[in-house]
């Protein structure tokens, strides 16, 4: 009980919020005018400014573990290389594809990341989960523009290559990076405005992506976001997490593993999608649902290892 409600309690907040953002946009209190400067003040402020101290602070000499990262990394990898290779198969328009991609392998390992790693395993195990973001962090950005380039038909390697270091996300992710192996500390009156700004990142970006929620059959495919979000809180841990006990992992690393491959999609999918000409709505619903699926399927996982004393 004690793991559904914080199961519960994690998720459906995040879902409430959303929830409003759409009752708002229902009754005229939003428009489609604030969803579009929302989603670029996220994209290009508030979530650079969000992941910046959170890898900046990670002391990754403490809790660095190359078997774990290469795991994480290289089961990322495979798990993105299967959807690229079977996806627009049956998804034809790149726009679709792309973001259906990017919500079925990206994880909400900020946001619902910390805060199981905190309620799982303690401190121990939030300071591996931020030594996991150095790397994971900038991969999961990297792949994800990678795959949403793809949306803008006739995009070329240079293009590609152009949206990867004008990426606001990913200056930031690597320019906290440098400084963390500097070893630099930031003034107060520089990190006070940062962490002001990141803070914004959560409660702005869930009312403009739960204004931009449709339930219209012609505007968004529920059934695709229904096989993208069970792909993701449902099929991907079912493969990775039994994978990663066979190959020897126990304890907090079960949990990191749980987080990468259990948790929803990431908010951040959605303004990402959006900036970059993908199917915004798509990516909106899939959210929705991995968030609301998740409240249950984290419970039934977090139970599942426990009673196998596996965490």
């Amino acid at each position: 009980m004690d793991a559904f409600l914080f199961s519960f309690n994690s998720v459906f907040p995040i879902f409430l919020v959303m929830a409003l953002g759409y009752f708002l946009k229902h009754i005229g209190v939003i428009n489609d005018a604030f969803i579009n400067v929302g989603t670029k003040i996220t994209f290009t402020v508030a979530i650079p400014c969000m992941v910046f101290p959170s890898i900046l602070n990670a002391h990754l000499e403490d809790t660095f573990d190359l078997k774990l990262i290469i795991y994480a990394v290289l089961a990322t990898i495979v798990a993105l290389l299967i959807l690229r290779l079977v996806v627009p198969r049956f998804i034809h328009e790149a726009a679709s594809w792309s973001a259906f991609i990017q919500g079925a392998f990206r994880s909400n390992f900020i946001i619902i990341g910390f805060a199981l790693a905190s309620s799982l395993g303690g401190e121990a195990a939030l300071a591996k989960t931020a030594m996991m973001l150095v790397f994971i962090g900038p991969l999961y950005n990297i792949l994800s523009v990678l795959v949403l380039a793809e949306a803008e038909k006739g995009k070329e390697g240079h293009s590609i290559a152009k949206s990867l270091y004008t990426n606001p996300v990913l200056i930031s992710t690597t320019l906290a990076i440098i400084l963390s192996l500097l070893n630099v500390q930031l003034p107060e009156f520089i990190s006070s405005p940062i962490d002001m700004l990141g803070d914004m990142t959560l409660p702005l970006s869930l009312l403009t992506l739960g204004g931009s929620i449709s339930f219209n059959k012609e505007e968004v495919n529920l059934r695709q976001a229904l096989v993208a979000s069970t792909i993701k809180v449902v099929i991907i841990p079912l493969i990775f997490i039994p994978l990663a006990y066979l190959l020897g992992f126990r304890g907090i690393d079960i949990i990191i593993c749980l987080i990468l491959f259990g948790s929803p999609a990431a908010v951040s999918c959605f303004p990402m999608a959006y900036q970059m000409g993908a199917d915004h709505r798509l990516s909106g619903m899939i959210i929705a649902m991995t968030n609301t699926m998740a409240i249950l399927t984290l419970f039934l996982f977090v139970f599942a290892l426990r009673i196998l004393s596996i965490i």
